[in-house]
């Protein structure tokens, strides 16, 4: 998502409103921030955790972004920092999130989880853990990834390692030296980049897929789309 190249327009927002709230300190809630700040409409975040790109840092940390870095950029001018690879990773997109945050000077309050929103005579009332909020215009920027959803397979419950992404349970398994029986499948990981690739790591990949295709049921699928 870019802001676009557009002239400030003034005089088009009324400053005794008070500020946007904008619910959510993601890319999108933090692009809409500077963008507001941009056009001289004053904005301030509410963000329920206790940093910016609070989904980014809980993926795996091997996450490459399918955009380049110039098509990943939150604004025209706000590049990623030096030596970031042309596809970044998780990593690099969460202190590029840092840096837009600190650099467009965004107001963020952390720690504020809004419930549920409902009209009233000022506008908006924003139901919190914290005290009730007002506000006239209000931007829902949460996404819709912030909350893994993980579906229902037999014996789910009985191997917990398995909860985790591939990449979590490659690193355990390497780090417990697991042992693994070696399947070979067709499909093998291509999609997987493995930096500490090794005959180990795949065939702990290849035992996981291969667990995971004998147990995911159609059951799984019906709860999931009802």
């Amino acid at each position: 998502m870019a802001v676009r190249d557009a002239k400030p327009r003034s005089g088009q927002y009324d400053q005794t409103a008070g500020p946007v709230l904008i619910i959510g300190a993601g890319p999108a809630g933090l692009a809409a921030a500077a963008e507001l700040g941009r056009l001289g409409v004053p904005a301030q975040i509410i963000e329920r955790s206790d940093a910016v790109a609070a989904s980014w840092r809980t993926r795996y940390d091997r996450l490459r972004l399918n955009t380049c870095r110039w098509n990943s950029m939150l604004g025209l001018g706000d590049r990623f920092e030096a030596g970031t690879p042309w596809f970044p990773v998780r990593d690099h997109a969460v202190r590029y999130l840092e840096s837009f945050a600190a650099q467009h000077d965004l107001k963020v309050r952390f720690g504020v989880q809004v419930d549920h929103i409902d009209p009233c005579p000022d506008g908006w009332l924003l139901s919190t853990n914290a005290e009730p909020l007002t506000a006239r215009q209000v931007i829902v920027a949460i996404g819709h990834q912030h909350t893994p959803w993980m579906p229902a397979w037999a014996g789910r419950d009985q191997f917990p390692a398995m909860n985790a992404s591939i990449d979590s349970f490659i690193r355990q398994g390497l780090i417990e030296n697991l042992p693994i029986t070696f399947v070979n499948h067709a499909e093998g990981p291509h999609a997987f980049e493995l930096f500490d690739d090794s005959r180990t790591s795949r065939d702990i990949l290849r035992e996981t897929l291969r667990f995971l295709r004998q147990h995911l049921t159609a059951e799984s699928s019906d709860e999931r789309h009802p």
